[in-house]
Parts: C-alpha cells; sequence; structure tokens
C-alpha cells in the first residue's frame, strides 16, 4: 500500500520550504521535468540540426536617452563531433548596412576562427586591430551559440554566450540546490530554488523560478532569476527569459525566446527567433573547413540574405589548438 504524502515546510527569510520527499506530488513533477529537459537536450545534440536565429535587441537607458536598437544573427550547425558556430554584430553607416562575424568551426578534429567585418575597404591599421582580435579570441574563447539550451539558463547568459562547460550546468546546479518550492499552475507546474552564492560569504542569493508548460511536454516556458539580500529586499533587476516552442521533424525545439535583462540598470529586451532544419537536411556539406565561405551552405538552406552586396569574406581561416 503507497505511504501518504508527507511535506515538511519551515519559514526561512519570508518564504515557505518544502522538504523534498519521494512523494511529495508536486516537487516530484519539477524534478521529473528537469529529467525529461535533460532528455530532449541529449536527443537534439545527437541529432544533425542547423538553427538562424535573428536577434533584435531593445536597449531601454536609465539615464532617459531614447531608446536604441541592435541587430545580431546567430548561428549553430551540428553534426556528430563536427560544429559550425557565428555571431554576428549589424553595424549601420551612412546609410549602409554591415556586419561583424566571429566564426567558429570544428571539423576533421581542426578548430579554426574567423573574424573581422565583411567588408572590401579594411585598411593596414583595420587589419592590425583584427590581430588583437584574434589574440582575444584565443585567451577569452568563441562564446558558443547554443539555441535549445536557451530555453533554461541564466538570462544574462543568453546576452554574453555560452561556454561549452555549460551542458546540462543549470540542471546539475538545480539538483544540487535548495529546492524551495513546487506548485501546479494554470500553465503547467512552477518550481523554486534559492541559489547561493559562488564564494557562500556575500550577504545574497538567486532565487529561480521555472515555469514547465503543460502544452509542451513540460518543457520549461519561462525563467525568473532575482538577486535578494538576506534581508528579503530585491537587490537586482529581475532577468527572464519566456520561450515559445515550435515542433519540426516532430522535435519540439524554440521558436521565440524573449529575454529581459538590465545590465549597469539599462533595461534590454531580447527577441530572438529561432528556425530549425534536422536530421537528413543537415548535410555534410554545411561544415567544411575548406569552403571560401563556411556560411553559404547555410545561408542558402535558409534563403538568408546576410552577407550584403559590397561585402567581401572573411579573412583566411585561422587555425588553433583544439579546446
Amino acid at each position: 500500500m503507497r505511504a501518504a504524502t508527507t511535506i515538511f515546510l519551515f519559514m526561512f527569510g519570508g518564504y515557505l520550504f518544502a522538504e523534498e520527499h519521494p512523494n511529495d506530488t508536486t516537487s516530484g513533477k519539477v524534478f521529473e521535468a528537469l529529467d525529461n529537459w535533460d532528455k530532449a537536450l541529449d536527443k537534439i545534440e545527437r541529432t544533425p540540426h542547423a538553427v538562424v536565429c535573428r536577434v533584435g535587441v531593445l536597449v531601454i537607458h536609465r539615464n532617459g536617452n531614447p531608446p536604441t536598437n541592435q541587430n545580431k544573427i546567430w548561428v549553430s550547425v551540428k553534426r556528430g563531433n563536427e560544429s559550425l558556430q557565428g555571431r554576428c554584430d549589424e553595424w549601420r553607416s551612412d546609410g549602409r548596412v554591415g556586419e561583424f562575424w566571429g566564426q567558429k568551426i570544428v571539423d576533421n578534429g581542426r578548430t579554426a576562427f574567423r573574424y573581422g567585418r565583411l567588408d572590401n575597404t579594411r585598411s593596414e591599421s583595420e587589419l592590425g586591430k583584427e590581430e588583437d582580435i584574434f589574440e582575444a579570441y584565443k585567451k577569452h574563447r568563441f562564446a558558443s551559440v547554443k539555441p535549445f539550451e536557451m530555453a533554461l539558463t541564466r538570462p544574462s547568459f543568453v546576452r554574453t554566450g555560452f561556454n561549452s562547460s555549460n551542458r546540462h550546468v543549470i540542471t546539475d546546479m538545480l539538483r544540487q540546490r535548495k529546492f524551495v518550492l513546487g506548485k501546479f499552475t494554470d500553465e503547467g507546474i512552477e518550481g523554486t530554488w534559492h541559489i547561493p552564492t559562488r564564494d557562500g560569504y556575500s550577504p545574497w542569493y538567486g532565487e529561480v523560478v521555472i515555469t514547465f508548460g503543460k502544452e509542451v511536454d513540460y518543457l520549461p516556458i519561462k525563467v525568473k532569476w532575482t538577486t535578494f539580500m538576506d534581508d528579503g529586499k530585491k537587490h537586482m533587476y529581475p532577468e527572464t527569459i519566456e520561450t515559445e516552442w515550435q515542433e519540426v521533424d516532430d522535435l519540439r525545439v524554440p521558436g521565440k525566446v524573449v529575454v529581459m535583462i538590465a545590465p549597469s540598470g539599462n533595461e534590454q529586451i531580447w527577441e530572438i527567433e529561432q528556425r530549425w532544419k534536422l536530421g537528413d537536411s543537415v548535410k555534410s556539406r554545411l561544415i567544411d573547413f575548406g569552403a571560401d565561405d563556411w556560411f553559404e551552405e547555410t545561408r542558402q538552406l535558409f534563403d538568408e540574405t546576410w552577407q550584403r552586396e559590397g561585402f567581401s569574406l572573411p579573412l583566411i581561416p585561422r587555425e588553433v589548438e583544439d579546446q
């Protein structure tokens, strides 16, 4: 006979905590959703995929200056251990639209970068600056583009990019940290965690609230990350991620991700539209170290319009040690 459900509750800093118990239906469902997320991530990693993200950033300035807009393009292609990634910032000057790309390829055990403004008017001084950029790439490493993982991460990571070690880092962390409360909602189920500072001494902690949507097989649809002081007062602007999911070839993948953050006090709203290709449509020729333009095959696959007329190909690839 099944034992009765038992939940132990106690108060701390104005929050209601729940000791996890095997028969606690809500907490069990939250951790089941985390397990399902890991399985979905593993499946997408095993599936050849190509993704193009069109990113629009609205910056609302704290000093009262008019809002500004930024446009970006993120590209990720993966087949087994081979991958191609790119991050592009668009710029506008004198009526011209240009692009500055950082690109990384891993092909047959070789890792290389291309980077720079796609402009055929680079001066010698600009080429010298690009040498400095290359050294910075080697020192700080390329910020990976991981479209699927955007749905369940700290919102500010979407802005700064992912390190290659970030796979499963959020779910592993959540399993090790203090689970506060699980509850059912109209949208699905919501889990709350408290995350202490890394050094364990600073007088603040992070509160993470994740909503898993019942209409999308309990994949994450909202992440809210708020930093509090020990007195319970909010210390920083809450960061949020909201994800709309789509089905592509019987797999659920993100379709639109909206991120709200406030670095340096300026509110930023990131809208990321994702287009996916999966399986057989992701041919091996999409990842070709020897290609004149690493991204041309992907551009044609998605019928994209980057690399405006009048702009040249990136520089010769710079090969580096495998990282």
